[in-house]
């Protein structure tokens, strides 16, 4: 039996080694950062270009311009585009900032439950974290998780985050993707 299958290992174990991923340096951090950044501002600029030029188009349509309502539509859907690209890009800036981050594993101590603004929406769940880091240093760090279908589960469980400081009172400088949710949910087993 070979050593290296990946079949013979605890979830644990291959939760370890899925996120032991080099760390990226600092000019490539620098280099995502901008990409981003730009990014992100050039579909929001665009996305308020066209939504003006839809307001435009559809006052002129007073006149019963037909060229007018086809300009509306094609600024419409730019501008939802746009809006849908600068969201994941806002997605993508948010984990090249947390790229050089420091991974720790820490235990849920404690579940915040914070109630919807109005009975229309469903209510959100803060995890309070407590984790100890490879320099020794105890930590706590607020993770918001939306709505966590079963939040109750994960007291007591470990969980993967990332964070940028050693701060020990820095709650929110925490970072949960998706990498972390599996392999942390690996570690449940």
């Amino acid at each position: 039996m070979s050593e290296n299958t990946e079949y013979s290992q605890s979830p644990a174990d291959n939760a370890r080694k899925r996120l032991a991923a080099p760390v990226p340096s600092p000019k490539y951090v620098r280099r995502q950062l901008r990409r981003w950044t730009y990014l992100r501002r050039t579909f929001i600029v665009i996305a308020v270009v066209s939504g003006f030029v839809m307001v435009v188009s559809l006052i002129t349509d007073l006149q019963k311009q037909p060229i007018s309502l086809w300009i509306a539509a094609t600024s419409f859907i730019l501008m939802a585009v746009c809006t849908m690209l600068a969201e994941s890009a806002r997605y993508r800036l948010r984990a090249a900032t947390f790229a050089r981050a420091h991974r720790s594993t820490g235990i849920v101590t404690e579940i915040v439950f914070i109630p919807p603004p109005t009975p229309d929406y469903s209510h959100s769940h803060d995890f309070m974290i407590r984790a100890t880091t490879e320099a020794g240093a105890v930590i706590r760090r607020r993770l918001d998780m939306g709505g966590e279908r079963e939040a109750d589960r994960w007291v007591g469980q470990p969980i993967r985050f990332q964070h940028r400081t050693l701060d020990p009172e820095n709650l929110d400088d925490v970072y949960f993707d998706y990498e972390d949710r599996k392999a942390s949910l690996d570690l449940h087993r």
